[in-house]
């Protein structure tokens, strides 16, 4: 009988010793994830040029949120799907708020900027140059 109360002292002085180190290890997991939805959070990085030229990022969560991304292959804004948390900065509400924030960050000043006529989904070029090429004004 001894054995058995030895035994079960034992098993409970275990259980209260893995039930807390348990309770430490997800209390200090939840500590870390939040420490990692803040290096992922949309605040860094902060200048437009620096996340505007960012891929598009899901993140790990499983929502089904439609939003726009700049797209500097393109020079255009473009819809994506965000899951919802994490994620990068390249990532707006509205096409409109894309294009404002990014296309003047990537093309540097308001030089570049195309009429107002302009169509949204084509590419900025300096006016007076159909080719692309800014050195031959």
């Amino acid at each position: 009988m001894r054995a058995s109360k030895n035994t079960r002292t034992l098993f409970r002085g275990w259980s209260l010793f893995c039930c807390t180190l348990l309770g430490l290890t997800m209390h200090s997991t939840s500590i870390l994830s939040a420490g990692l939805d803040s290096i992922y959070d949309e605040k860094s990085p902060t200048e437009p040029w620096h996340y505007c030229g960012l891929v598009p990022w899901t993140g790990p969560c499983r929502a089904f949120l439609p939003k726009w991304f700049y797209n500097v292959t393109s020079a255009t804004c473009d819809p994506f799907i965000y899951g919802g948390c994490r994620g990068n900065r390249n990532r707006f509400e509205e096409r409109s708020e894309c294009i404002s924030v990014c296309r003047p960050a990537v093309f540097g000043s308001s030089q570049y900027l195309g009429s107002s006529s302009s169509s949204m989904s084509e590419p900025l070029l300096r006016s007076g140059s159909s080719s692309g090429n800014y050195n031959s004004d």
